[in-house]
């Protein structure tokens, strides 16, 4: 039959639209997964650095092919300098406005960047509280601290000075007395900037296995005024080792 029937036909032309759509799909090498682009983060965001320190600065690339960076200081140089590696060295004196900002930018899309703030030998204050306490074993207590740092982040970290055996704080400052008597019965709590490890406060805590006080009955003070001895409850202070001390303050008898 001249020219096929009118199925032939159609069947053809389908097989040649198929075909067609397969080589257009086999042809093409590029990828149907969605770009999430270039990002660019500097670690950390914010730190102080003493006039005549240096601070190393760290930079990482995703969705670009070359992971390079460059460095540089937004301010002229009496903010100090950046080098290629991200090593910032502060100035020598104190620059007014004390703060520079790091940028770091990628080399593959120079728009993709990002930016550290340095706040440069600025007095962080750090203060602490209380100062000293004591405290029995097993008890707990809450630990504040403020830090003064300026436009930077006044958080702070918190440590002991001693080791485990001494007991325990979490990241709020709160501390926990181990419930055995360690080798020493004091403790040094830490309070340390963030953004500047230099700068600190401490508290001293004084561990007790026994109560504070000492209540003894029927005592009777004699040495002192023999002609007129005073009686009563002694009211003593035990001391950090547990034992009654010399010192303390007599409730009269009724």
């Amino acid at each position: 039959m001249r020219g096929g029937t009118p199925w032939f036909r159609l069947l053809f032309s389908l097989l040649v639209v198929a075909g067609l759509v397969c080589l257009a799909g086999c042809g093409s090498d590029k990828s149907t997964k969605p770009d999430d682009g270039i990002k660019v983060r500097i670690t950390p965001a914010q730190v102080m650095v003493r006039v005549q320190h240096t601070y190393q600065f760290n930079a990482t690339v995703t969705g670009a092919v070359d992971p390079d960076v460059t460095w540089s200081l937004d301010e002229g140089p009496g903010w100090g300098m950046v080098d290629t590696t991200g090593v910032y060295t502060a100035p020598d004196t104190m620059p007014d406005p004390a703060t520079a900002t790091v940028r770091v930018t990628c080399v593959e899309d120079s728009t993709k960047q990002a930016t550290a703030l340095i706040d440069i030998g600025s007095l962080i204050t750090v203060t602490i509280s209380p100062k000293q306490i004591t405290l029995q074993l097993g008890q707990t207590h809450q630990f504040e601290a403020t830090a003064t740092t300026g436009k930077l982040d006044p958080d702070v970290t918190w440590s002991i000075d001693e080791s485990e055996d001494w007991g325990s704080i979490d990241s709020d400052g709160f501390y926990a007395a181990p419930a055995v008597m360690p080798a020493t019965y004091a403790v040094t709590i830490r309070a340390t900037s963030l953004v500047d490890p230099e700068s600190c406060a401490t508290a001293r805590l004084f561990l007790s296995s026994v109560d504070p006080a000492t209540m003894v009955p029927d005592f009777m003070l004699e040495d002192m005024h023999p002609d007129t001895p005073t009686s009563g409850t002694l009211v003593s202070p035990r001391d950090y080792l547990g034992k009654i001390s010399v010192w303390g303050f007599i409730r009269g008898s009724t």
